[in-house]
């Protein structure tokens, strides 16, 4: 048996050592992560996010809509896809929600679509 001090040393460091190790890997990867990354959005949020990158998909029509330019779009009204993904997967769960968020989806879209264009409206100059 080894009793002697610096064996007895070694020993708990290799205790403290990897628990102290992965204690800090936990705070490192809950610090990159951001406080809202993951939570799951209000309806409100995930229509207009949603109807964003529909707006994004028509104006790119036909190429596709690169992973960046879909960042962006999320970026501006403060959306990850980790929270579209977690919203949707939440939606999934509950049909319910799923009818609620179509039906506001296609009221804002019909509510765009009712509301007369500034340009169009505008009397010509000279005429």
């Amino acid at each position: 048996m080894l009793t002697h001090p610096p064996f007895r040393r070694m020993n708990r460091f290799c205790i403290v050592f990897p628990a102290l190790l992965a204690l800090l890997a936990i705070l490192a990867a809950s610090c990159n992560r951001g406080p809202a990354s993951g939570r799951v959005l209000r309806e409100a949020e995930f229509v207009d996010a949603y109807v964003a990158l529909l707006d994004l998909e028509a104006a790119n029509a036909p190429r596709r809509v690169d992973s960046l330019a879909i960042d962006s779009t999320l970026g501006t009204l403060g959306v990850t896809r980790e929270q579209m993904r977690r919203t949707a997967e939440a939606n999934a769960r509950e049909p319910k929600r799923w009818e609620s968020f179509y039906a506001a989806v296609v009221k804002k879209l019909e509510a765009r679509e009712k509301k007369p264009d500034s340009t169009a409206a505008a009397p010509k100059p000279g005429g």
